[in-house]
């Protein structure tokens, strides 16, 4: 796993400090998703971040959503929880869904 999954930003060791909450942090972070699904349906899934920053990031779920959906979404590895609001989701076939989220609040820590 990624450690900048839970500073968000480089530690400086590699020569740069920029703790720009636009900058992607991590990469391939396993999640539990909780949400409703299409039909209103509560939901719980594991699923895999793609990427994410402080402001929020890319999901790979097997769940149909709708924009704007209120989601929590568990890191694995941490198990923290935050809350996020689903703002695209684009089907890539196969039953994979990218989901396109926004924290609630900006995090560094997660």
């Amino acid at each position: 796993m990624n450690d900048q999954w839970a500073t968000g930003a480089s530690d400086g060791r590699d020569g740069h400090n920029d703790r720009s909450p636009r900058q992607p942090a991590v990469f391939d972070v396993p999640v539990r998703v909780y949400g409703n699904g299409l039909a209103h349906s509560p939901f719980y899934k594991e699923a895999l971040v793609l990427f994410a920053n402080a402001d929020g990031g890319v999901l790979l779920l097997n769940q149909p959503i709708p924009d704007g959906q209120l989601l929590l979404i568990t890191n694995m590895a941490t198990m923290k929880d935050r809350t996020c609001s689903v703002i695209h989701t684009y089907d890539r076939g196969s039953g994979k869904i990218e989901v396109g989220f926004e924290f609630s609040s900006p995090t560094f820590e997660f």
